[in-house]
């Protein structure tokens, strides 16, 4: 009776695998199988199938060699295939299902296909009803190019989300990551890492602890404690994104970036690989071994040798020195210009140039120009300070990078505190320390003025040393209101110390009007010489002693007898207007010019009269 009632539930078992399945039904159906075998001796009935096994439950169709059923569970072995919804696709040795819980354990070799995305591991635990696959020992994921392994995780098929935790490597053809947790989006092919995390990439290499890598584009993102380093590169900064089809990497927040040659550092640093290019943004810094370069926006293209800063920038080679609020310079060519609150500095001559515009060419020239006002130079001395300014001005530097001529044009003017000046136009060689000034040139040294077609001035580190008249030169010291020593020739040659005159001689139809004082200091003459060539010797400032030379000839005029003619000589002009006094001054060019002889000071002359006549009373007849 077993044999029979074994035989007709074979039979009804062959004829169940041969209907349509009831997808509808919970319980796990045998679609097919080579052979059957039903045991119901035990407490459970237990169903035996072999060969080309066919299985059905919950959307799922799974294949297998053989397979045991009991209670809607199924343990399957050998060519184990698990498919659902037409994308996945799992393999594996030997498989258990829970058909109660719709939860899969597959075991040995186990593959799973889902879409272009490939998992593998000696064990896999499939919940069917969640859609999720998970693994706890070991397991590697592929995609179209990398691959992701670790030692735990779960696969999120719906949402394709793949979790990795414990010794996550990433591997692709440009870098290799390794991190304790990831979180693989299989859907923008993206992998979000956290903790710490390394990356190499070639001879290069980055940590951090959190960020993301995009497996097909390539580009990246690193944050907390970035660090990128190599043979060559070692950079840092709050976070690091990487664009591998465009060469760049961004560094955001304390961003620095070092190699063999220079050093960058800004709020966020743009580094191009293609032409080696940087650009830093927010309190930029760049250092190499040509200079250093600070500003708001740095650009350098290391390649064409093109440098632009803007806001506040600055740069610094050699002994030069170049700030303004926008500044583009030509590495190479060692040319640019620059706009803005200019200021051009050579620390070693301790000389500054103030502009808006300044322009400089591969020769070692600068022209240096405003739209509103004047550019103007200051030059520093142990002992003074010298102003300078004109409509324009020039400089040309030597192959030492320092200047060793300068230029200015149209109303030129200059001031210090122990020497002024004015003229049409100034040249100035550093090497010799020698200024020319040419055009109606007039020169200030304390109670002195200095007039001549040409004006040249020798200076040292206490000032002036020494002053040339050429071609209708004049000197004139202001004694008062009203009087003047006045020294007059073709030219005139003058040897100053600590801004006074030590000796001075005058060639050529030489003149002099010398006031004579009594012992109380009070004016009693004016004494005119005239002679071909004349020395004059001081001491600390104070006339000592004159030299005629070549025939002398003089005349002395009582000063209550003499008249304009006599107390001036023919051409003289105390330019008291057109003397700058203060830095002010040579920046204003509107400066009105009042002669002396013009000047209506009738009554201040006869009060000077009256006084030396008084006087007069108690000189020995």
């Amino acid at each position: 009776m077993r044999i029979i009632k074994a035989c007709i539930l074979l039979l009804l078992g062959f004829q169940a695998i041969g209907q349509e399945a009831d997808t509808s039904y919970s319980q796990i159906k045998i679609l097919y199988s080579e052979t059957f075998i039903s045991d119901a001796s035990g407490d459970e009935d237990i169903q035996y199938y072999k060969g080309d096994v066919k299985i059905f439950h919950d959307s799922s169709f799974m294949f297998c060699d053989t397979a045991v059923t009991r209670l809607n569970i199924l343990d399957a072995t050998d060519n184990i295939i698990l498919i659902r919804q037409d994308t996945l696709q799992v393999f594996g040795d030997s498989l258990h299902y829970d058909g109660n819980r719709s939860y899969a354990e597959l075991y040995g070799e186990v593959a799973l296909l889902n879409g272009k995305q490939k998992l593998f591991s000696d064990a896999l635990y499939y919940d069917i009803e969640n859609e999720r696959v998970s693994y706890r020992d070991t397991a590697l994921m592929q995609s179209e190019r990398a691959q992701l392994s670790s030692l735990t995780g779960f696969y999120d098929l719906e949402a394709d989300k793949a979790h990795f935790f414990g010794e996550v490597v990433v591997i692709d053809s440009n870098l290799t990551l390794r991190c304790d947790t990831l979180l693989y989006d299989a859907a923008i092919k993206r992998a979000f890492f956290e903790g710490p995390s390394y990356i190499t990439q070639g001879d290069n290499k980055i940590y951090c602890e959190g960020g993301y890598y995009e497996t097909e584009s390539g580009n990246a993102y690193f944050e907390k404690n970035t660090r990128f380093y190599g043979d060559s590169l070692d950079s840092k900064a709050d976070f690091i994104e990487y664009d591998r089809l465009a060469g760049k990497m961004i560094l955001t927040g304390n961003a620095e970036v070092q190699d063999n040659e220079s050093f960058a550092r800004a709020q966020r640093i743009e580094y191009l690989e293609k032409d080696s290019s940087i650009i830093m943004e927010g309190d930029g810094y760049y250092k190499d071994d040509d200079g250093e370069v600070y500003g708001d926006y740095i650009y350098f293209n290391n390649e064409k040798g093109e440098l632009i800063i803007t806001g506040n920038g600055s740069l610094y080679r050699d002994e030069i020195s170049l700030s303004g609020d926008s500044i583009y310079y030509d590495v190479t060519k060692e040319a640019g210009s620059s706009y803005g609150n200019v200021i051009f500095e050579d620390t070693l001559e301790q000389r500054l140039l103030y502009s808006d515009f300044l322009l400089q060419d591969s020769l070692g020239n600068t022209t240096a120009y405003n739209k509103e006002g004047r550019p103007y130079i200051e030059e520093q001395g142990d002992a003074d300070t010298l102003f300078l300014a004109a409509d324009s001005l020039y400089l040309q530097q030597n192959e030492q990078d320092s200047v060793d001529r300068m230029r200015a044009y149209n109303a030129v003017k200059m001031y210090s505190k122990g020497f002024q000046g004015v003229a049409d136009s100034l040249e100035y060689d550093t090497v010799d320390s020698l200024i020319w000034f040419f055009g109606n040139p007039i020169l200030w040294a304390d109670t002195t003025q200095f007039t001549a077609d040409t004006i040249i001035v020798k200076t040292g580190d206490e000032g002036i040393e020494e002053v040339f008249l050429r071609s209708n030169a004049m000197i004139g010291n202001k004694l008062g209101e009203r009087f003047y020593d006045q020294i007059k020739g073709k030219n005139i040659h003058a040897v100053i110390d600590s801004q006074d005159i030590e000796w001075m001689e005058v060639k050529g139809n030489a003149e002099v009007i010398y006031m004579l004082r009594d012992d109380g200091g009070a004016f009693i003459g004016a004494n005119k010489t005239v002679c071909s060539y004349i020395e004059f010797f001081f001491d600390s400032g104070e006339l000592k002693d004159i030299k005629f030379h070549a025939n002398p000839t003089s005349n002395m005029v009582p000063v209550n007898q003499a008249s304009q003619a006599e107390l001036y000589l023919s051409g003289f002009i105390w330019e008291a207007n057109k003397r700058p006094i203060s830095l002010d001054d040579i920046l204003n060019v509107k400066m009105e010019e009042i002669p002396v002889q013009e000047s209506d000071e009738s009554d201040t002359f006869e009060e000077d009269v009256n006084q030396v006549l008084e006087k007069l009373k108690y000189v020995p007849k």
